[in-house]
């Protein structure tokens, strides 16, 4: 039995999206959708986006007998319909604005997502992807975030 506090011992992973989720919802208002992962239908309209989450390849390091290392990647992606117009498309731009102006700071303090097993976070890069949600087109700006856990490991006695 350990007798160590569950904070040092559990993966965060359930309080990281629950404040993912939480900080999407401070942005767009009406005009975003959120959900906390990639949805089989997505809701996207004219004047409307749409937030989903996706896991990446997340990297897992074993220091020694009681302490791991995992780099958690949770790619964030704004959505919007593909469409030929140009003020339509616009909604994107100010979608990711006001995304990276929440989530950059959420990610730079002392303990990132409110979790003390996270040690650091950081938003890698920002990339454009399409995709289809059986037959709706949509293009999408995605934010590759990163989560650097550490966590104190009890071996089986």
């Amino acid at each position: 039995m350990s007798t160590l506090p569950p904070e040092q011992t559990l993966f965060p992973f359930k309080p990281i999206m629950d404040s993912l989720v939480g900080v999407a919802r401070l942005i767009g208002q009406e005009r975003l959708i959120v959900y906390r992962w990639r949805p089989l239908q997505i809701q996207v309209e004219n004047g409307k986006g749409s937030l989903y989450h996706q896991l990446g390849e997340s990297p897992h390091t074993p220091y020694d007998v009681y302490h791991e290392a995992d780099d958690l990647i949770i790619n964030a992606r704004l959505a919007i319909k593909h469409t030929e117009v140009d003020d339509e498309m616009a909604l994107l731009e100010v979608l990711a604005s006001e995304y990276i102006s929440r989530i950059d700071p959420a990610l730079k303090r002392i303990r990132p997502m409110g979790a003390i097993q996270v040690k650091k976070a950081w938003r890698v890069t920002m990339r454009m992807v399409p995709e289809d949600f059986n037959g709706v087109e949509v293009l999408a700006l995605e934010f590759p975030l990163v989560f650097t856990i550490h966590r104190q490991v009890v071996p089986n006695q």
